[in-house]
C-alpha cells in the first residue's frame, strides 16, 4: 500500500485529534487551550505536547533547553520503551521507581516523546537519543496484534485495555507515527529493515481498520471506540463507554483513510460509508454549556451542528452513561461528575465533511455532503414551527369543482437509453448478446474458457446479416461471460445513478434468484456431426452449478436451442458458459437468458412499479434515441433485430457498451401500454432524407390502420387484429439542438417538419401531433413562427423540455422546490407565442441520475401545479424523464423499488381524472404548495401539500366544506431524512387526523415534507 500523504504538515493532527482528544497537537499551547475550550473539552495541562515544539528551529534543538527536556523525557521511558500518559515528561526528571512506569499509547503518550527524540537526534547526532527512539519504535511494532490492531498499552492485562483501542485516537496516532517513520527524511537515521517493518505495520493497521468498520442492517457505518482483539466486534471500555458507534474516534479514522494515496476500492467504500453516517447523524438545535464543572444541554436553534460521542448500534440514538454503567438517552440523566468530566458532544464531523469533499474532488468520487441536521432529541423547543404569523390556513369547497385533471399529465418517457431498458425494464440478462460491441478482436464481455479455445468475430458466417461469434474448441473449452466489476464503465453517464457499492453488493446482470425458473435461448451453427453442445451457469468461482443443459445439433444450418432451468441458489454475479464437446467450430448468432415469467421480454416487477406510480402515458422510443430507432426492425424476431449503435451521442448507450439490442419493438411496447392501461405516444425521427415521411406514414398505418391497409394487414397477421390507436405522435425531437444534416437550422427544419406533419395528419386525421419548438427563446423567432406558419394547421401543440438542476447549486433545495413555477411561466409564454398548448414532454431536475431530495421536491411541486392549473399554464400533456433508473424506479439485477420521484407519483396519482376543487386561503404562507381534488365518484377528497421550506416546520389548518356531514381524514407523508446532496431516503408515515366539528383538520409539515390528506365520507 502506498500510504504517502499528499502533503506533510507537522500540525495536521490539530483537526484529526479533534474534540475528543486528550492530547491535541498544535503549534502553541494557548491555541490548544482555546480550541478545546471552544469545543467544550477540558484541556489537560499535564501531558507532553510535541506540537508545542515542532515548529522550533534546529538551533533551539541544539541548545541547552532542548537538552534538558530530552534528559527529562528519557527519565520517563519505561523498561519496554514507552512513556506514561497524562504526564508532561519534559518538565522535570522522574524521581520514582522507573521499573514501575507503565508506558501507554493513549492520550498521545509515547509518539510525542519519540518525535522529540528523533528531531533532537537529527540535530545533535547523539547516539543516546537514537537508541531510546529505536527502543520505543521496537516496542510499538512488537505490541501490534497479528490482526493489525493495538491495545491501549502493552502488555495490556485482562481488562478493556487489551481491546483494539481507537479511543482518544490511540491507534490512529500510532499509524500516523509509523507512516512518518517509513516515509519522512527526518527518520533517515532508522535502518531500512525497521522502516520496512513500519510500512508493514501501517498496512496491517489499515486492514484492521477496514475489518473493524461496524455494519448495521447490512450497511457499513463507522467504528466503536474499542473493538475486541479477537472477534473485532465493538467492545465495552470503562463503565460509561458501551459498545456503540463513535462520533468522536471515527472522525480521526476517516481522516487517516482519506490521507492515503491511491486508495483501494475497500478504502473508498469505507470512506463513503463513514461520511454518509456522519451526514445522517449530526444534531442541530442544541449547545452544551459548561457551568461550574457541569455540562448542560441548552436549546439553541442558531447553534452549529454537533455530534454525540456515542450512538446506539441499531437505533443510532445518542447514548450517555454514568459510572453505574446504565445506558440513558439524555445527558441530564447521568450524574453531575460524569456530565462535566467527559466530552459527550463535539464538532469533529465538520472536519470530516470538509476533508471528504476535498477527497472526493481529488479522486473523482461522487460526494455526499453533510445536510442541515434534524433537531437533537435534547433540544427543548428546537425545530418547532415559528410563530402564528407563519401558519397556513385554507378552506376547500367541495361544491367548487373545476375541470377534470387529465391523466396525460402523469406521463413518462420510456427512452431506450442508459439503464432504462437494458439493466432496467428488459428481462434480458446476457450482455452484448449479439456480439456487436468489440474489444480488440473479441466481442466485449466474452472470453474463451480454456487455452484450447479461441474466439473470433466471423463476418463470413453471418446471423441475421451481421457477424457471429466463432468458437474454435478442442472439445473441452468454449465461450464464457462473467460481467466484470464495475458492470458499467467508470466514466459512464449513469455512474451517479448506481449505488456506491454497486460492484460488490448488487452484482452483474447475470444475477439469479434461487428457486426461480429461467429460460435460455441460443442461435447456433456447427459443422460437427453430431454437434454435442453444453451450457452451464455457475457461481462466480465456477465451483457450484446454478443451472445446466446439453443438446445435440444438426450440422450445417442455423438452429435455435432453447430450454428452461431452475436456479439452484441466489447468485448476484453468475458465470455463463457454452461449449462444444466436439473438437470443431461452433458459431453463436445470439444468446439469451430471461426469467421464465417475463412479460414479452420485460421484468414483471418493474411493470408492477410502473403501475404503482400511476403511469398513464408512455413516450417511446424517447427523445434523442428516436433519431437512431427504425421501427421496422422491431418486426423481426427479437434475436434477428440488428443492434443499434449510439452514433455521435455517447451519453445514450454507454451502459450497454454503445449498442441497443432492440429488445423492445413496437408490438412489445404496445403490449406494455395495454398491460398498464396507459396511452402510448410515439416519436418519429426527422432526418433530411426524402423517404422518411413515408416511413412515418407506414408506422402510423401499422399502428392505427385497419386490416384492409397494407401495414394494418401485416399487424393483424402478426396476431394484433385490433388497431393500436396511438393518438399522440411527436414530429421529431429537439431538432434545434440535435437536428442532423442541417435540421438544426430553421430554414431547413421548418419546411421539413411541415412536410412530415402534413403527411402524418393525412394518414390519420385524428392524430395529436406535437411539433419541435425552439424553447430556448421567447417564441418570436424565425423557428417557432415559421413552424406555426408552415405546420400550425396540423400541429396540436409544441414541445417544451425542462431540466431545472443547476450543477453549481446542488443544495439549492428551496430553489428546486420552486423551479416548477419558472417552468410553468415559460410554458405559458411559449403557448401564447405559438397560439397552441405546450406538451411538457421532458421534465426533471437532471437526466441520467437517480432521484435526490431536490428531485422529490421538484416532482411534488410540478405535479401540484399541473393538476391545479395546467390549462392556465398552457400545458396539455406532461411526461417525466424518465421513470426507470433515473428518478422514479431504481432497478438492480435482483430487485426493483420505487425511487423518490416514484414515491411522489404514487402519492399524487389519486388526482388522475379527479376534479380540481376551489380553495380559499385565509392565512397564506408562500412556502406551502397545495392542490385539492374530488374523486370521480364523489366519495373522497384528496389534498396534496408540499412544504417548500427546508429549514422550518409549518402548521397547516384545512377546512373541508360542503363534502359530507361526517368524514374521516388520513395523512400520508414523505419527509426527507436529510438535505444532503445525494440523499435518497424519504421517511414514510401515515396517521389518522382528528376532524373537528367544523370540518377542520390540523397538522404540522416538517421541512421539505410532501403530504397527502385523504378525506373519505362515512357511510358511502
Amino acid at each position: 500500500m502506498d500510504f504517502r500523504s499528499p502533503e506533510h504538515d507537522p500540525f495536521r493532527s490539530i483537526l484529526a485529534a479533534g474534540a475528543w482528544s486528550m492530547s491535541v497537537w498544535t503549534s502553541r499551547r494557548l491555541a490548544t487551550v482555546l480550541i478545546l475550550a471552544l469545543l467544550g473539552v477540558p484541556a489537560r495541562g499535564d501531558s507532553f505536547r510535541w506540537g508545542d515544539y515542532a515548529g522550533n528551529p534546529d538551533a533551539w534543538f541544539a541548545g541547552p533547553e532542548a537538552a534538558r527536556m530530552a534528559e527529562n523525557i528519557l527519565s520517563y521511558q519505561s523498561d519496554r520503551g514507552t512513556w506514561p500518559k497524562n504526564v508532561d515528561t519534559s518538565k522535570a526528571p522522574h524521581t520514582g521507581d522507573r521499573s514501575e512506569i507503565r508506558g501507554n499509547f493513549d492520550n498521545g503518550a509515547t509518539t510525542g516523546e519519540l518525535r522529540f527524540l528523533a528531531r533532537i537526534h537529527r540535530v545533535t547526532g547523539r547516539p543516546l537519543y537514537r537508541e531510546a527512539f529505536l527502543k520505543g519504535l521496537g516496542h510499538i511494532l512488537a505490541a501490534q496484534y497479528p490482526n493489525g490492531g493495538w491495545p491501549q498499552y502493552d502488555p495490556p492485562g485482562p481488562d478493556y485495555p487489551r481491546h483494539i483501542t481507537f479511543n482518544d485516537d490511540a491507534m490512529v496516532r500510532l499509524l500516523e507515527f509509523l507512516r512518518e517513520v517509513a516515509r519522512d527524511d527526518a527518520y533517515g537515521f532508522v535502518d531500512a529493515p525497521r522502516r520496512q517493518a513500519a510500512t508493514r505495520a501501517f498496512d496491517a493497521g489499515i486492514r484492521c481498520i477496514l475489518a473493524c468498520q461496524v455494519v448495521v442492517d447490512g450497511e457499513p457505518a463507522v467504528w466503536c471506540a474499542q473493538h475486541d482483539e479477537v472477534t473485532l466486534k465493538p467492545a465495552k471500555g470503562r463503565a460509561y463507554e458501551h459498545p456503540s458507534l463513535s462520533g468522536g474516534e471515527s472522525a480521526a479514522i476517516l481522516t487517516l483513510l482519506m490521507s492515503l494515496d491511491d486508495p483501494s476500492l475497500e478504502v473508498r467504500r469505507a470512506v463513503h460509508a463513514g461520511a454518509r453516517w456522519f451526514a445522517r447523524s449530526r444534531l442541530s438545535g442544541i449547545r452544551v454549556d459548561k457551568r461550574d464543572g457541569d455540562a448542560v444541554v441548552v436549546a439553541d436553534p442558531a447553534a452549529p451542528p454537533v455530534w454525540a460521542r456515542f450512538y446506539e448500534i441499531g437505533t443510532n440514538r445518542p447514548i450517555f452513561s454514568g459510572r453505574d454503567g446504565v445506558i440513558r438517552y439524555s445527558l441530564a440523566e447521568i450524574e453531575r461528575e460524569r456530565r462535566g468530566g467527559y466530552a459527550w458532544y463535539g464538532r469533529r464531523g465538520e472536519d470530516v465533511a470538509t476533508r471528504y469533499r476535498k477527497w472526493c474532488a481529488r479522486w473523482g468520487e461522487v460526494a455526499f455532503v453533510l445536510p442541515p441536521a434534524p433537531p437533537a432529541a435534547e433540544a427543548q423547543g428546537a425545530g418547532k414551527p415559528d410563530g402564528p404569523e407563519r401558519r397556513f390556513s385554507a378552506s376547500i369547497d367541495f361544491d367548487r369543482k373545476g375541470e377534470e385533471i387529465s391523466p396525460l399529465l402523469f406521463g413518462h418517457n420510456l427512452e431506450v437509453t442508459r439503464r432504462s431498458v437494458f439493466g432496467g425494464l428488459s428481462a434480458e440478462m446476457v450482455s452484448n448478446r449479439k456480439f456487436a460491441a468489440k474489444e480488440g478482436s473479441l466481442p466485449k464481455r466474452w472470453k474463451p474458457i480454456s487455452g484450447g479455445t479461441t474466439l473470433a468475430i466471423d463476418p463470413a458466417m453471418p446471423y441475421a446479416g451481421r457477424p457471429s461469434l466463432r468458437v474454435s474448441s478442442d472439445g473441452h473449452g468454449g465461450a464464457r461471460q462473467q460481467v466484470d466489476f464495475p458492470l458499467f464503465p467508470k466514466q459512464s453517464w449513469t455512474r451517479s445513478i448506481l449505488p456506491d457499492d454497486y460492484g460488490s453488493d448488487v452484482g452483474g446482470v447475470l444475477a439469479f434468484h434461487g428457486g426461480r425458473k429461467y429460460r435460455f435461448r441460443w442461435q447456433l451453427w456447427t459443422i460437427a456431426a453430431p454437434g454435442r453442445v453444453w451450457m452451464r451457469v455457475s457461481d462466480p468461482t465456477g465451483t457450484r452449478t446454478i443451472g445446466e443443459a446439453t443438446t445435440t445439433l444438426e450440422p450445417g444450418k442455423w438452429q435455435t436451442w432453447s430450454g428452461e432451468f431452475t436456479a439452484a441458489e441466489t447468485v448476484p454475479n453468475a458465470r455463463l458458459e457454452i461449449g462444444s464437446r466436439t473438437a470443431d467450430y461452433l458459431w453463436i448468432g445470439a444468446a439469451s437468458i430471461q426469467p421464465s415469467d417475463a412479460f414479452h421480454g420485460m421484468r414483471r416487477d418493474v411493470i408492477e412499479l410502473l403501475r404503482e406510480i400511476g403511469c398513464t402515458a408512455l413516450r417511446f422510443p424517447g427523445g434523442c434515441y428516436s433519431d437512431f430507432y427504425r421501427w421496422q426492425d422491431g418486426l423481426l424476431p427479437v434475436d434477428e433485430r440488428p443492434p443499434i449503435h449510439e452514433g455521435s451521442l455517447e451519453f445514450l448507450l454507454t451502459d450497454s457498451d454503445g449498442y441497443d439490442t432492440q429488445e423492445l419493438g413496437i408490438d412489445e411496447f404496445i403490449a406494455l401500454c395495454r398491460e398498464l392501461d396507459c396511452e402510448p405516444a410515439l416519436t418519429v425521427r426527422i432526418w433530411n432524407k426524402p423517404w422518411e415521411p413515408m416511413e412515418a406514414v407506414a408506422w402510423i398505418e401499422y399502428c392505427n390502420g385497419g386490416p384492409e391497409t397494407r401495414w394494418g394487414k401485416l399487424r393483424a397477421a402478426r396476431g394484433h387484429a385490433d388497431p393500436y390507436r396511438v393518438k399522440t405522435w411527436f414530429v421529431g425531437n429537439e431538432l434545434a439542438f440535435f437536428g442532423r444534416n442541417g435540421m438544426n437550422r430553421a430554414e431547413i427544419s421548418v419546411p421539413r417538419a411541415g412536410l412530415f406533419a402534413e403527411a402524418m395528419k393525412k394518414a390519420d386525421p385524428s392524430l395529436i401531433l406535437v411539433g419541435c419548438t425552439d424553447f430556448t427563446k421567447d417564441g418570436k423567432d424565425q423557428w417557432n413562427h415559421g413552424l406555426m406558419e408552415r405546420a400550425g394547421a396540423f400541429l396540436a401543440s409544441g414541445s417544451y423540455h425542462a431540466y431545472v438542476g443547476d450543477e453549481k447549486k446542488p443544495n439549492d433545495f428551496r430553489g428546486m422546490a420552486r423551479a416548477s413555477d419558472k417552468v410553468a411561466e415559460s410554458c405559458r409564454v411559449l403557448a401564447t407565442n405559438i397560439g397552441k398548448p405546450v406538451t411538457l414532454d421532458e421534465w426533471n431536475v437532471f437526466w441520467g441520475r437517480h432521484a435526490t431530495i431536490p428531485t422529490a421536491l421538484h416532482a411534488a411541486s410540478t405535479l401540484n401545479g399541473l393538476c391545479r392549473d395546467a390549462k392556465a399554464r398552457g400545458i396539455s400533456q406532461a411526461y417525466y424523464f424518465q421513470p426507470i433508473n433515473e428518478g422514479a424506479i431504481t432497478v438492480t439485477p435482483l430487485e426493483a423499488k420505487l425511487d423518490l420521484a416514484g414515491k411522489v407519483f404514487a402519492l399524487y396519482r389519486v388526482h388522475q381524472r379527479a376534479r380540481v376543487l376551489g380553495t380559499s386561503v385565509q392565512a397564506a404562507d408562500p412556502d406551502i404548495d397545495l392542490c385539492a381534488s374530488a374523486a370521480p365518484d364523489g366519495k373522497a377528497v384528496h389534498v396534496t401539500l408540499l412544504n417548500r421550506n427546508c429549514d422550518r416546520s409549518i402548521p397547516v389548518s384545512l377546512t373541508l366544506a360542503g363534502f359530507s356531514p361526517e368524514f374521516d381524514a388520513v395523512l400520508k407523508q414523505l419527509t426527507p431524512r436529510s438535505f444532503a446532496d445525494g440523499e435518497s431516503e424519504l421517511i414514510e408515515a401515515e396517521a389518522a387526523l382528528n376532524v373537528k366539528r367544523d370540518g377542520r383538520v390540523e397538522t404540522v409539515l416538517p421541512p421539505g415534507a410532501i403530504a397527502r390528506i385523504g378525506f373519505s365520507a362515512r357511510g358511502l
